[in-house]
């Protein structure tokens, strides 16, 4: 069975990027963030991404006090804590950052 993807929210600027917020099903780490670049020849392209689980990503809607984070609450409590979550840890790590070129 294929995985899926949901588009949870996008900014978009007047320079041919935007920003997702995706909700990916079965991933240890179910939210990503992704800037993306529009080219005409190829259409939209990651540029970076930053995947985080449900515990950081309920930390950085926190943070930032995004009304988004209303619309996501019934999805957060669909997701299935992790092994990790569950220990209690909740340390917001941006290490799973990726570039890509």
């Amino acid at each position: 069975m294929p995985l899926t993807e949901q588009i949870l929210g996008v900014v978009n600027s007047s320079d041919g990027h935007r920003v997702l917020l995706v909700l990916r099903e079965r991933h240890a780490k179910p939210f990503e963030l992704r800037t993306e670049t529009f080219s005409s020849n190829v259409g939209w392209f990651t540029q970076q991404s930053l995947e985080l689980t449900r515990s950081e990503f309920s930390g950085l809607k926190n943070v930032l006090g995004l009304p988004l984070a209303r619309v996501c609450s019934q999805t957060l409590q669909d997701i299935q804590p992790t092994d990790r979550e569950e220990s209690g840890q909740s340390i917001l790590s941006f290490a799973a950052a990726t570039k890509t070129a």
